[in-house]
């Protein structure tokens, strides 16, 4: 049997399975069967839209976030049809946003027939005709592709010395359901001060008013606000080309940002180039830029809606909220009563007792240490292999896995997140929807050679 008789298999069901089944059930598009393998009961939220906080906002505003591309008419007619007015500017809430990716993967799910399993993909090995994919039930799909739509799969983890054992008043994950229902925690250490950081500061002081917050990092960087209304693009010729070295790249985008009246307008601007820019950058001038620059253009970059951005102000201001410029070293029993000690890199921050300490640090990067079965064998058989800097799986431009020999692995496919092996923006919905029509095309009409640059690749 040919790969393309046989199913193609998305593992994973959040918003990159959703955009990727609305490419495949284009009118028009040749049929394929598909089988979408993920635990979930609804396809489309994932974790990342599927929370219920109204204080949690999308990052994004409206007119980026249509499964059928920018000023889509698609997102705009759903949130019509239940009697919701959302102008270009809206920063939407991601519940509701969970709901449309939902109904996406509904609607596209049914034009196209998908099938899907909950369950968990245990693991995956190539046949003669394309794949094997493994299930926690015991049983097995003969594939002909396979698309890895999993997000990150690092465990989360504190990035400090924490109690042994399973203890509660220490938040791992919170995103766990119920991670956060603490109402008797008077004072909380969230470790981490990014977007997840936001969200986690956001809902406990909604919850709990008289809750005292403090949010450490490294560098004490907080994420930028959007301005409201839609930057004015960049003119395509000021922009930084590739082959540009990395100080020069540096240079150009700060140079630029205070020339202009608006610097949200060149971060936006360089966005949809950043990938080509970052690929040619020499393996130096990529370490360098990591190192010294990521920190810097995360928040940047990562910026949150107007009105989240403005409730975050105001918990900082009346005191609620503080961000100590410090890296947690150690979470240890021993505070008053039942309280934690939270001990700070930077000696001259005395340690805090606390009732809850919050990981908003991220997944570890150490992909060999995810515990994901399926990576690990794929990393072990040779068919991915880590990038240069250990972020994330190398791909090619089409999102062909690179396996052993820095070689397109057949029928093995990647979306979203696990990209950073060699992509620099390949988290956000613009980026995802680009990935997802292109990986599509590839399976609908036929693979053929991706153009594409030398990639390094890590040690597995």
């Amino acid at each position: 049997m040919a790969p393309s008789d046989l199913p193609v298999v998305i593992v994973g069901g959040g918003a990159a399975a959703a955009f990727l089944l609305h490419q495949l059930s284009a009118d028009g598009a040749p049929r394929r069967p598909v089988v979408v393998v993920d635990p979930a009961e609804r396809l489309g939220p994932g974790v990342a839209y599927g929370t219920a906080d109204p204080v949690h906002l999308m990052n994004v505003c409206r007119i980026r976030l249509s499964v059928d591309g920018d000023n889509g008419a698609d997102l705009v007619g759903w949130l019509g049809e239940r009697g919701v007015t959302a102008t270009a500017d809206t920063y939407l809430r991601r519940s509701m946003y969970g709901d449309y990716l939902a109904d996406v993967a509904a609607r596209s799910g049914s034009a196209v027939g998908v099938e899907h399993r909950r369950n968990r993909v245990v693991g995956l090995a190539r046949t003669e005709a394309g794949w094997r994919v493994a299930l926690d039930d015991g049983t097995a799909i003969d594939a002909g592709d396979v698309v890895l739509a999993t997000g990150f799969p690092g465990r989360p983890a504190l990035p400090c010395a924490v109690p042994e054992g399973d203890d509660p008043r220490v938040v791992v994950d919170p995103w766990a359901p119920g991670a956060l229902d603490r109402p008797d925690a008077r004072r909380v250490v969230v470790v981490g001060t990014g977007l997840t950081m936001v969200d986690v500061a956001l809902s406990l002081a909604s919850r709990n008013p008289d809750v005292e917050l403090v949010a450490a990092s490294r560098r004490g960087l907080v994420p930028r606000t959007s301005r409201p209304g839609l930057p004015t693009p960049i003119a395509e010729e000021r922009l930084p080309t590739p082959g540009i070295g990395g100080r020069a790249l540096v240079r150009h985008v700060v140079k630029l940002g205070r020339a202009e009246e608006d610097w949200q307008a060149v971060i936006d601007s360089v966005r949809p180039r950043a990938n080509d820019l970052w690929r040619a950058l020499p393996y130096g001038d990529q370490a360098r830029m990591l190192r010294r620059w990521f920190p810097w253009w995360n928040v940047h970059r990562h910026r949150t809606a107007p009105a989240v951005g403005a409730g975050l102000a105001a918990t900082i201001a009346r005191g609620q909220l503080r961000i100590v410029r410090s890296r947690v070293d150690a979470v240890a029993p021993g505070g008053p009563g039942a309280r934690l000690s939270v001990r700070f890199a930077d000696p001259s921050i005395d340690d805090l007792d606390a009732d809850l300490v919050v990981n908003a640090a991220g997944p570890s990067d150490d992909l060999t240490a995810s515990g994901s079965p399926v990576l690990q064998s794929l990393l072990d058989d040779g068919h991915v292999v880590i990038g240069p800097h250990r972020l994330g799986l190398a791909v090619d431009r089409a999102g062909h896995a690179l396996g052993r020999g820095v070689e397109p692995t057949p029928g093995l496919w990647i979306i979203g997140a696990l990209r950073r092996g060699t992509e620099w923006e390949t988290t956000a919905v613009p980026e995802i929807r680009i990935q997802a029509g292109v990986i599509a095309d590839r399976l609908l009409h036929g693979d053929s050679e991706a153009e594409d640059t030398p990639v390094e690749v890590g040690r597995c």
